[in-house]
């Protein structure tokens, strides 16, 4: 078999920073005696989370869980405003992992509302990120993605600007731009973040020259889903797998295998499914394909 592997694997640069923050304010707690907690997952990989709860970590779910004299260790998606003040407000230490090019989409939009235009935001209802941004800025208009309608048909603007989640990419905003266009002066500004552009583009032509793709993340996270979306799109032989148990067993007799992975997929992970794929795996019943 032949593994084609991605050279743009594993976690991107934010996510490698936010760990980084994150497993030295592990290590300052113990010296401090401090409890450290993480609010909401640090990153979408249930692997990730698992290994922060071994090494100490609490995380919750909610910052009204979290006591004063804490350390809270806040999410690489980014933190509303309301939770901020709150432990500011109650004298918790926060960390703040946010990846430097979700916070560049603050600096963007606010640039733009500076400037009199109307800012949309194309992402997901409800993830971290989106959820972030608005509260923060909250003059921004989401455009849901999948498309449609909403309360963002009702703004009115006369220059307008649509920017990205940082992890989507939404064919759906050519839909928005057309409608949107009718009622002013409307552009894209591509903000979507430029190392999952780089890993797509990477994966897609590894795809097509492979028999089968491997994309190794969690389900939960966002850039992984719509990454492997994207690779279905010229090959359909695409599994999402986080262990080697989720491996179908037709791929153990492919010729090709491409092996990618979305930006928040840590190293072991990455090493495990390659050594099942090197050496055959026996202890881990395999996946039947659907």
């Amino acid at each position: 078999m032949k593994i084609n592997r991605a050279r743009n694997i594993g976690f991107c640069s934010g996510v490698k920073r936010a760990f980084k923050l994150a497993t030295d304010a592990l290590k300052k707690g113990k010296i401090e005696g401090r409890e450290v907690y993480f609010l909401g997952d640090l990153i979408h990989n249930s692997d990730v989370i698992s290994l922060i709860r071994s090494s100490g970590g609490k995380v919750v779910y909610s910052h009204e869980e979290i006591p004063e004299g804490s350390i809270v260790i806040l999410r690489a998606h980014g933190t509303p405003r309301d939770v901020l003040d709150y432990f500011e407000k109650h004298e918790i230490t926060s960390v703040d992992t946010i990846c430097p090019i979700v916070k560049k989409n603050y600096h963007v939009a606010l640039s733009f509302l500076r400037k009199g235009w109307k800012v949309f935001l194309v992402g997901k209802p409800g993830h971290p990120e989106v959820v972030s941004l608005i509260s923060h800025i909250p003059e921004v208009v989401l455009l849901p993605v999948p498309f449609r309608s909403g309360d963002w048909e009702d703004a009115e603007f006369e220059k307008g600007v649509i920017i990205f989640q940082t992890t989507v990419f939404a064919e759906d905003a050519n839909k928005y731009l057309e409608i949107l266009s009718r009622k002013g002066k409307i552009k894209l500004v591509n903000t979507i973040c430029p190392e999952v552009v780089s890993r797509l583009k990477e994966s897609l032509t590894l795809a097509s020259e492979s028999e089968y793709v491997l994309v190794i993340g969690d389900k939960k996270s966002s850039n992984t889903n719509t990454l492997l979306q994207n690779v279905k799109t010229v090959n359909g032989r695409a599994f999402l797998v986080s262990s080697p148990g989720d491996i179908p067993e037709e791929v153990f007799m492919a010729r090709s295998v491409a092996v990618l992975s979305g930006t928040s997929a840590p190293d072991f992970q990455i090493k495990r499914i390659l050594e099942a794929l090197k050496h055959g795996r026996r202890k881990f019943p395999a996946r039947r394909s659907s």
